[in-house]
């Protein structure tokens, strides 16, 4: 989605206030999940906008000082395994101890 007016992604400047609410409104929505702690790909995949916009938009919010914790404890967007997510997939179990046998670390 674009503002109308001054083609912009996402990206609200004073103009865009007021005259394209749904925009606002998707843009503050956005905000709260980003603050929850979800990815750029479930920011995305919830209001239907590509994976490139939800990411410029979650840029954004950094850049704006607003810092997102994975619900894990760590802080968002952070590298290597997580916990939480480890824990949700049955996939990623299955991979990891698959990943043991092979290796032979069958003692964590």
């Amino acid at each position: 989605m674009r503002c109308p007016i001054c083609l912009s992604v996402f990206l609200l400047g004073p103009h865009c206030i007021g005259h394209y609410g749904k925009v606002q409104n998707i843009y503050s929505l956005a905000k709260k999940l980003y603050l929850k702690g979800k990815s750029a790909r479930q920011i995305g995949r919830t209001f239907g906008i590509g994976q490139k916009t939800a990411i410029v938009l979650c840029r954004e919010f950094r850049n704006l000082g607003l810092i997102s914790n994975c619900p894990c404890g760590k802080v968002g967007g952070h590298k290597g395994w997580c916990s939480f997510r480890f824990t949700k997939s049955d996939k990623r179990k299955a991979f990891v101890d698959q990943w043991h046998e092979r290796t032979g670390k069958n003692d964590v």
